[in-house]
């Protein structure tokens, strides 16, 4: 009996040593995963200050604004569109690498090492900015208003009741491959522009106002092409127009240039660019 009990006591004893070992572990483990997390906590709150915060020219390299227009639209993205705070995360750090990506159009394991973040996690609040900024459309977005009878403006006096430009553009894009014939064209303008008028909510021209659009799209009501068959860029014209329709094609070429600027300095600012059609 006394071996019996002295067995017993040497079971517990043991069992209480390894008791004590697993919760000197989880102790040692759970200091370690905190001196981890609030190591990387501060590695990530540096990578910010050195990103956008310590200055504007480092801002605007970055994320391509200045510090004050950063932290505006962090403020807006938040009150307005939907955006917070996650456990893991900070509203600026969401919209950073956000901005990031769109500015310099990096790959995805690219942005991983740049922000010290899981690739999944760099997807997840990607799109949660997107939607967030898609939510704010309707606040940023500029209602048309037709040229009037008394504009002053060169370019466009020639066109009253326009609502100015309408322009397409390509990107690169990836598609499956049983889907890649309809891309392989460079006359897809007027598709394009028939699916958005067609949509519930798409593009809508009031009666007697008009778009001015370039030559891949047919007349109709509401838009405006050049005459065809006649000198049309600008920079094709090293002589003064000669007919009516010329004329007409160099004063039209001129009022839609400006959306072209636009489009370049959108793309050179934005690589990363996501608009299939735009309207000035």
């Amino acid at each position: 009996m006394a071996t019996l009990g002295a067995a017993h006591t040497m079971f517990f004893v043991m069992r209480w040593f390894m008791l004590c070992g697993v919760a000197m572990n989880h102790v040692i483990e759970s200091r370690t995963l905190r001196k981890k997390y609030f190591t990387s906590y501060y590695n990530r709150c540096q990578n910010m200050r050195r990103m956008v915060y310590e200055s504007d020219t480092t801002s605007v390299v970055n994320v391509r604004m200045n510090r004050y227009a950063f932290t505006t639209l962090c403020e807006i993205l938040e009150t307005k569109g939907g955006l917070s705070c996650s456990k893991h995360m900070q509203v600026d750090e969401q919209v950073s690498m956000f901005l990031h990506t769109l500015a310099h159009n990096e790959k995805n394991h690219i942005i991983v090492n740049r922000f010290q973040r899981s690739g999944e996690t760099i997807s997840r609040y990607f799109k949660l900015v997107l939607n967030a900024v898609c939510r704010l459309h309707k606040d940023f977005y500029k209602t048309p208003v037709p040229v009037p009878d008394n504009e002053l403006d060169e370019r466009w006096k020639w066109f009253k009741g326009c609502l100015r430009a309408l322009y397409g553009t390509y990107i690169k894009v990836r598609v499956p491959a049983s889907d890649r014939k309809p891309y392989r064209t460079r006359k897809a303008d007027s598709r394009v522009l028939r699916d958005a008028i067609s949509r519930p909510n798409g593009l809508k021209v009031t009666h007697g106002t008009y778009y001015l659009c370039d030559a891949g799209y047919m007349n109709g009501e509401g838009f405006l092409s050049p005459y065809r068959g006649q000198l049309y860029h600008l920079n094709d014209w090293n002589h003064p127009p000669t007919t009516p329709k010329e004329l007409y094609n160099m004063r039209h070429s001129s009022a839609r240039d400006c959306i072209e600027r636009c489009f370049g300095l959108i793309k050179a600012r934005w690589p990363f660019y996501v608009m299939f059609h735009t309207i000035h």
